[in-house]
């Protein structure tokens, strides 16, 4: 049975009769990008910067969401499981969700149907090692056309990789459904705005902008002085001559 896309136009009623959800996830990977080149070296550079993640950034993040008392989903590399099983340990102890990731950030298009179903199975059994509960949502990097069905196989709830929409909506294969979470990227460091690849440079004003939270309240506007056309009196003078 071909895969079908249910949405509900709109029609949406969240819990507690809230107006909006907020969803914040965090994709918890590190240097695996970063791939030899063709004698065999690393970049040392590029692949300390992916671990920074895994050593240091998760400890500011769940600081952070604890401060706030918030809740996110960190969508987890099986590899950074792996290697790193008390940043796991330490997302669950507070309260978070655990996803899946791939397990060495593959890229799902360039996988076949077996390499891929090995990947989410492989990721799926480390995470349920190391979290010691299964994860039933999924992030690809790079998703396939086998990823929705092998998703909707190996027992998922909802999957995370469309850009195409702002509410959730349903993938349907029979009596098996898959709930879409879409996602829409960005990225907050060092104080200012990082520039995204697919976006183009920011301003360097807002580059350079600071961020306060809570916000604070707007300055009262200004009082805009009335200025006279070169060569005219203001009417005020004007009157006072009549």
């Amino acid at each position: 049975m071909a895969l079908q896309e249910l949405h509900s136009n709109g029609k949406v009623q969240w819990p507690g009769d809230a107006r909006i959800a907020v969803l914040l996830s965090f994709d918890f990977q590190g240097g695996e990008d970063v791939k030899p080149d063709k004698n065999g070296r690393v970049n040392h550079e590029e692949y300390t910067q992916g671990e920074y993640g895994p050593n240091t950034g998760i400890w500011r993040i769940l600081r952070i969401l604890s401060n706030h008392e918030v809740k996110a989903t960190f969508l987890t590399c099986g590899g950074i499981a792996e290697r790193y099983p008390e940043a796991v340990a330490a997302i669950v102890a507070h309260g978070h969700e655990v996803a899946g990731h791939g397990y060495h950030h593959e890229v799902a298009r360039d996988l076949s149907k077996e390499e891929e179903r090995d990947v989410i199975k492989r990721t799926t059994d480390m995470i349920f090692n190391r979290a010691q509960k299964r994860p039933f949502g999924w992030r690809s990097c790079t998703q396939s056309p086998n990823s929705l069905e092998l998703l909707l196989e190996q027992g998922y709830l909802w999957n995370s990789n469309s850009f195409a929409h702002d509410l959730p909506f349903v993938w349907q294969n029979g009596n098996k459904k898959l709930v879409e979470l879409p996602r829409q990227p960005f990225a907050v460091l060092g104080g200012g705005l990082d520039r995204l690849p697919s976006m183009p440079a920011a301003p360097r004003s807002s580059r350079r902008a600071r961020f306060a939270w809570p916000p604070r309240p707007a300055a009262p506007p200004r009082p805009r002085r009335r200025r006279s056309r070169r060569g005219r009196r203001p009417a005020s003078a004007v009157a006072a001559c009549r």
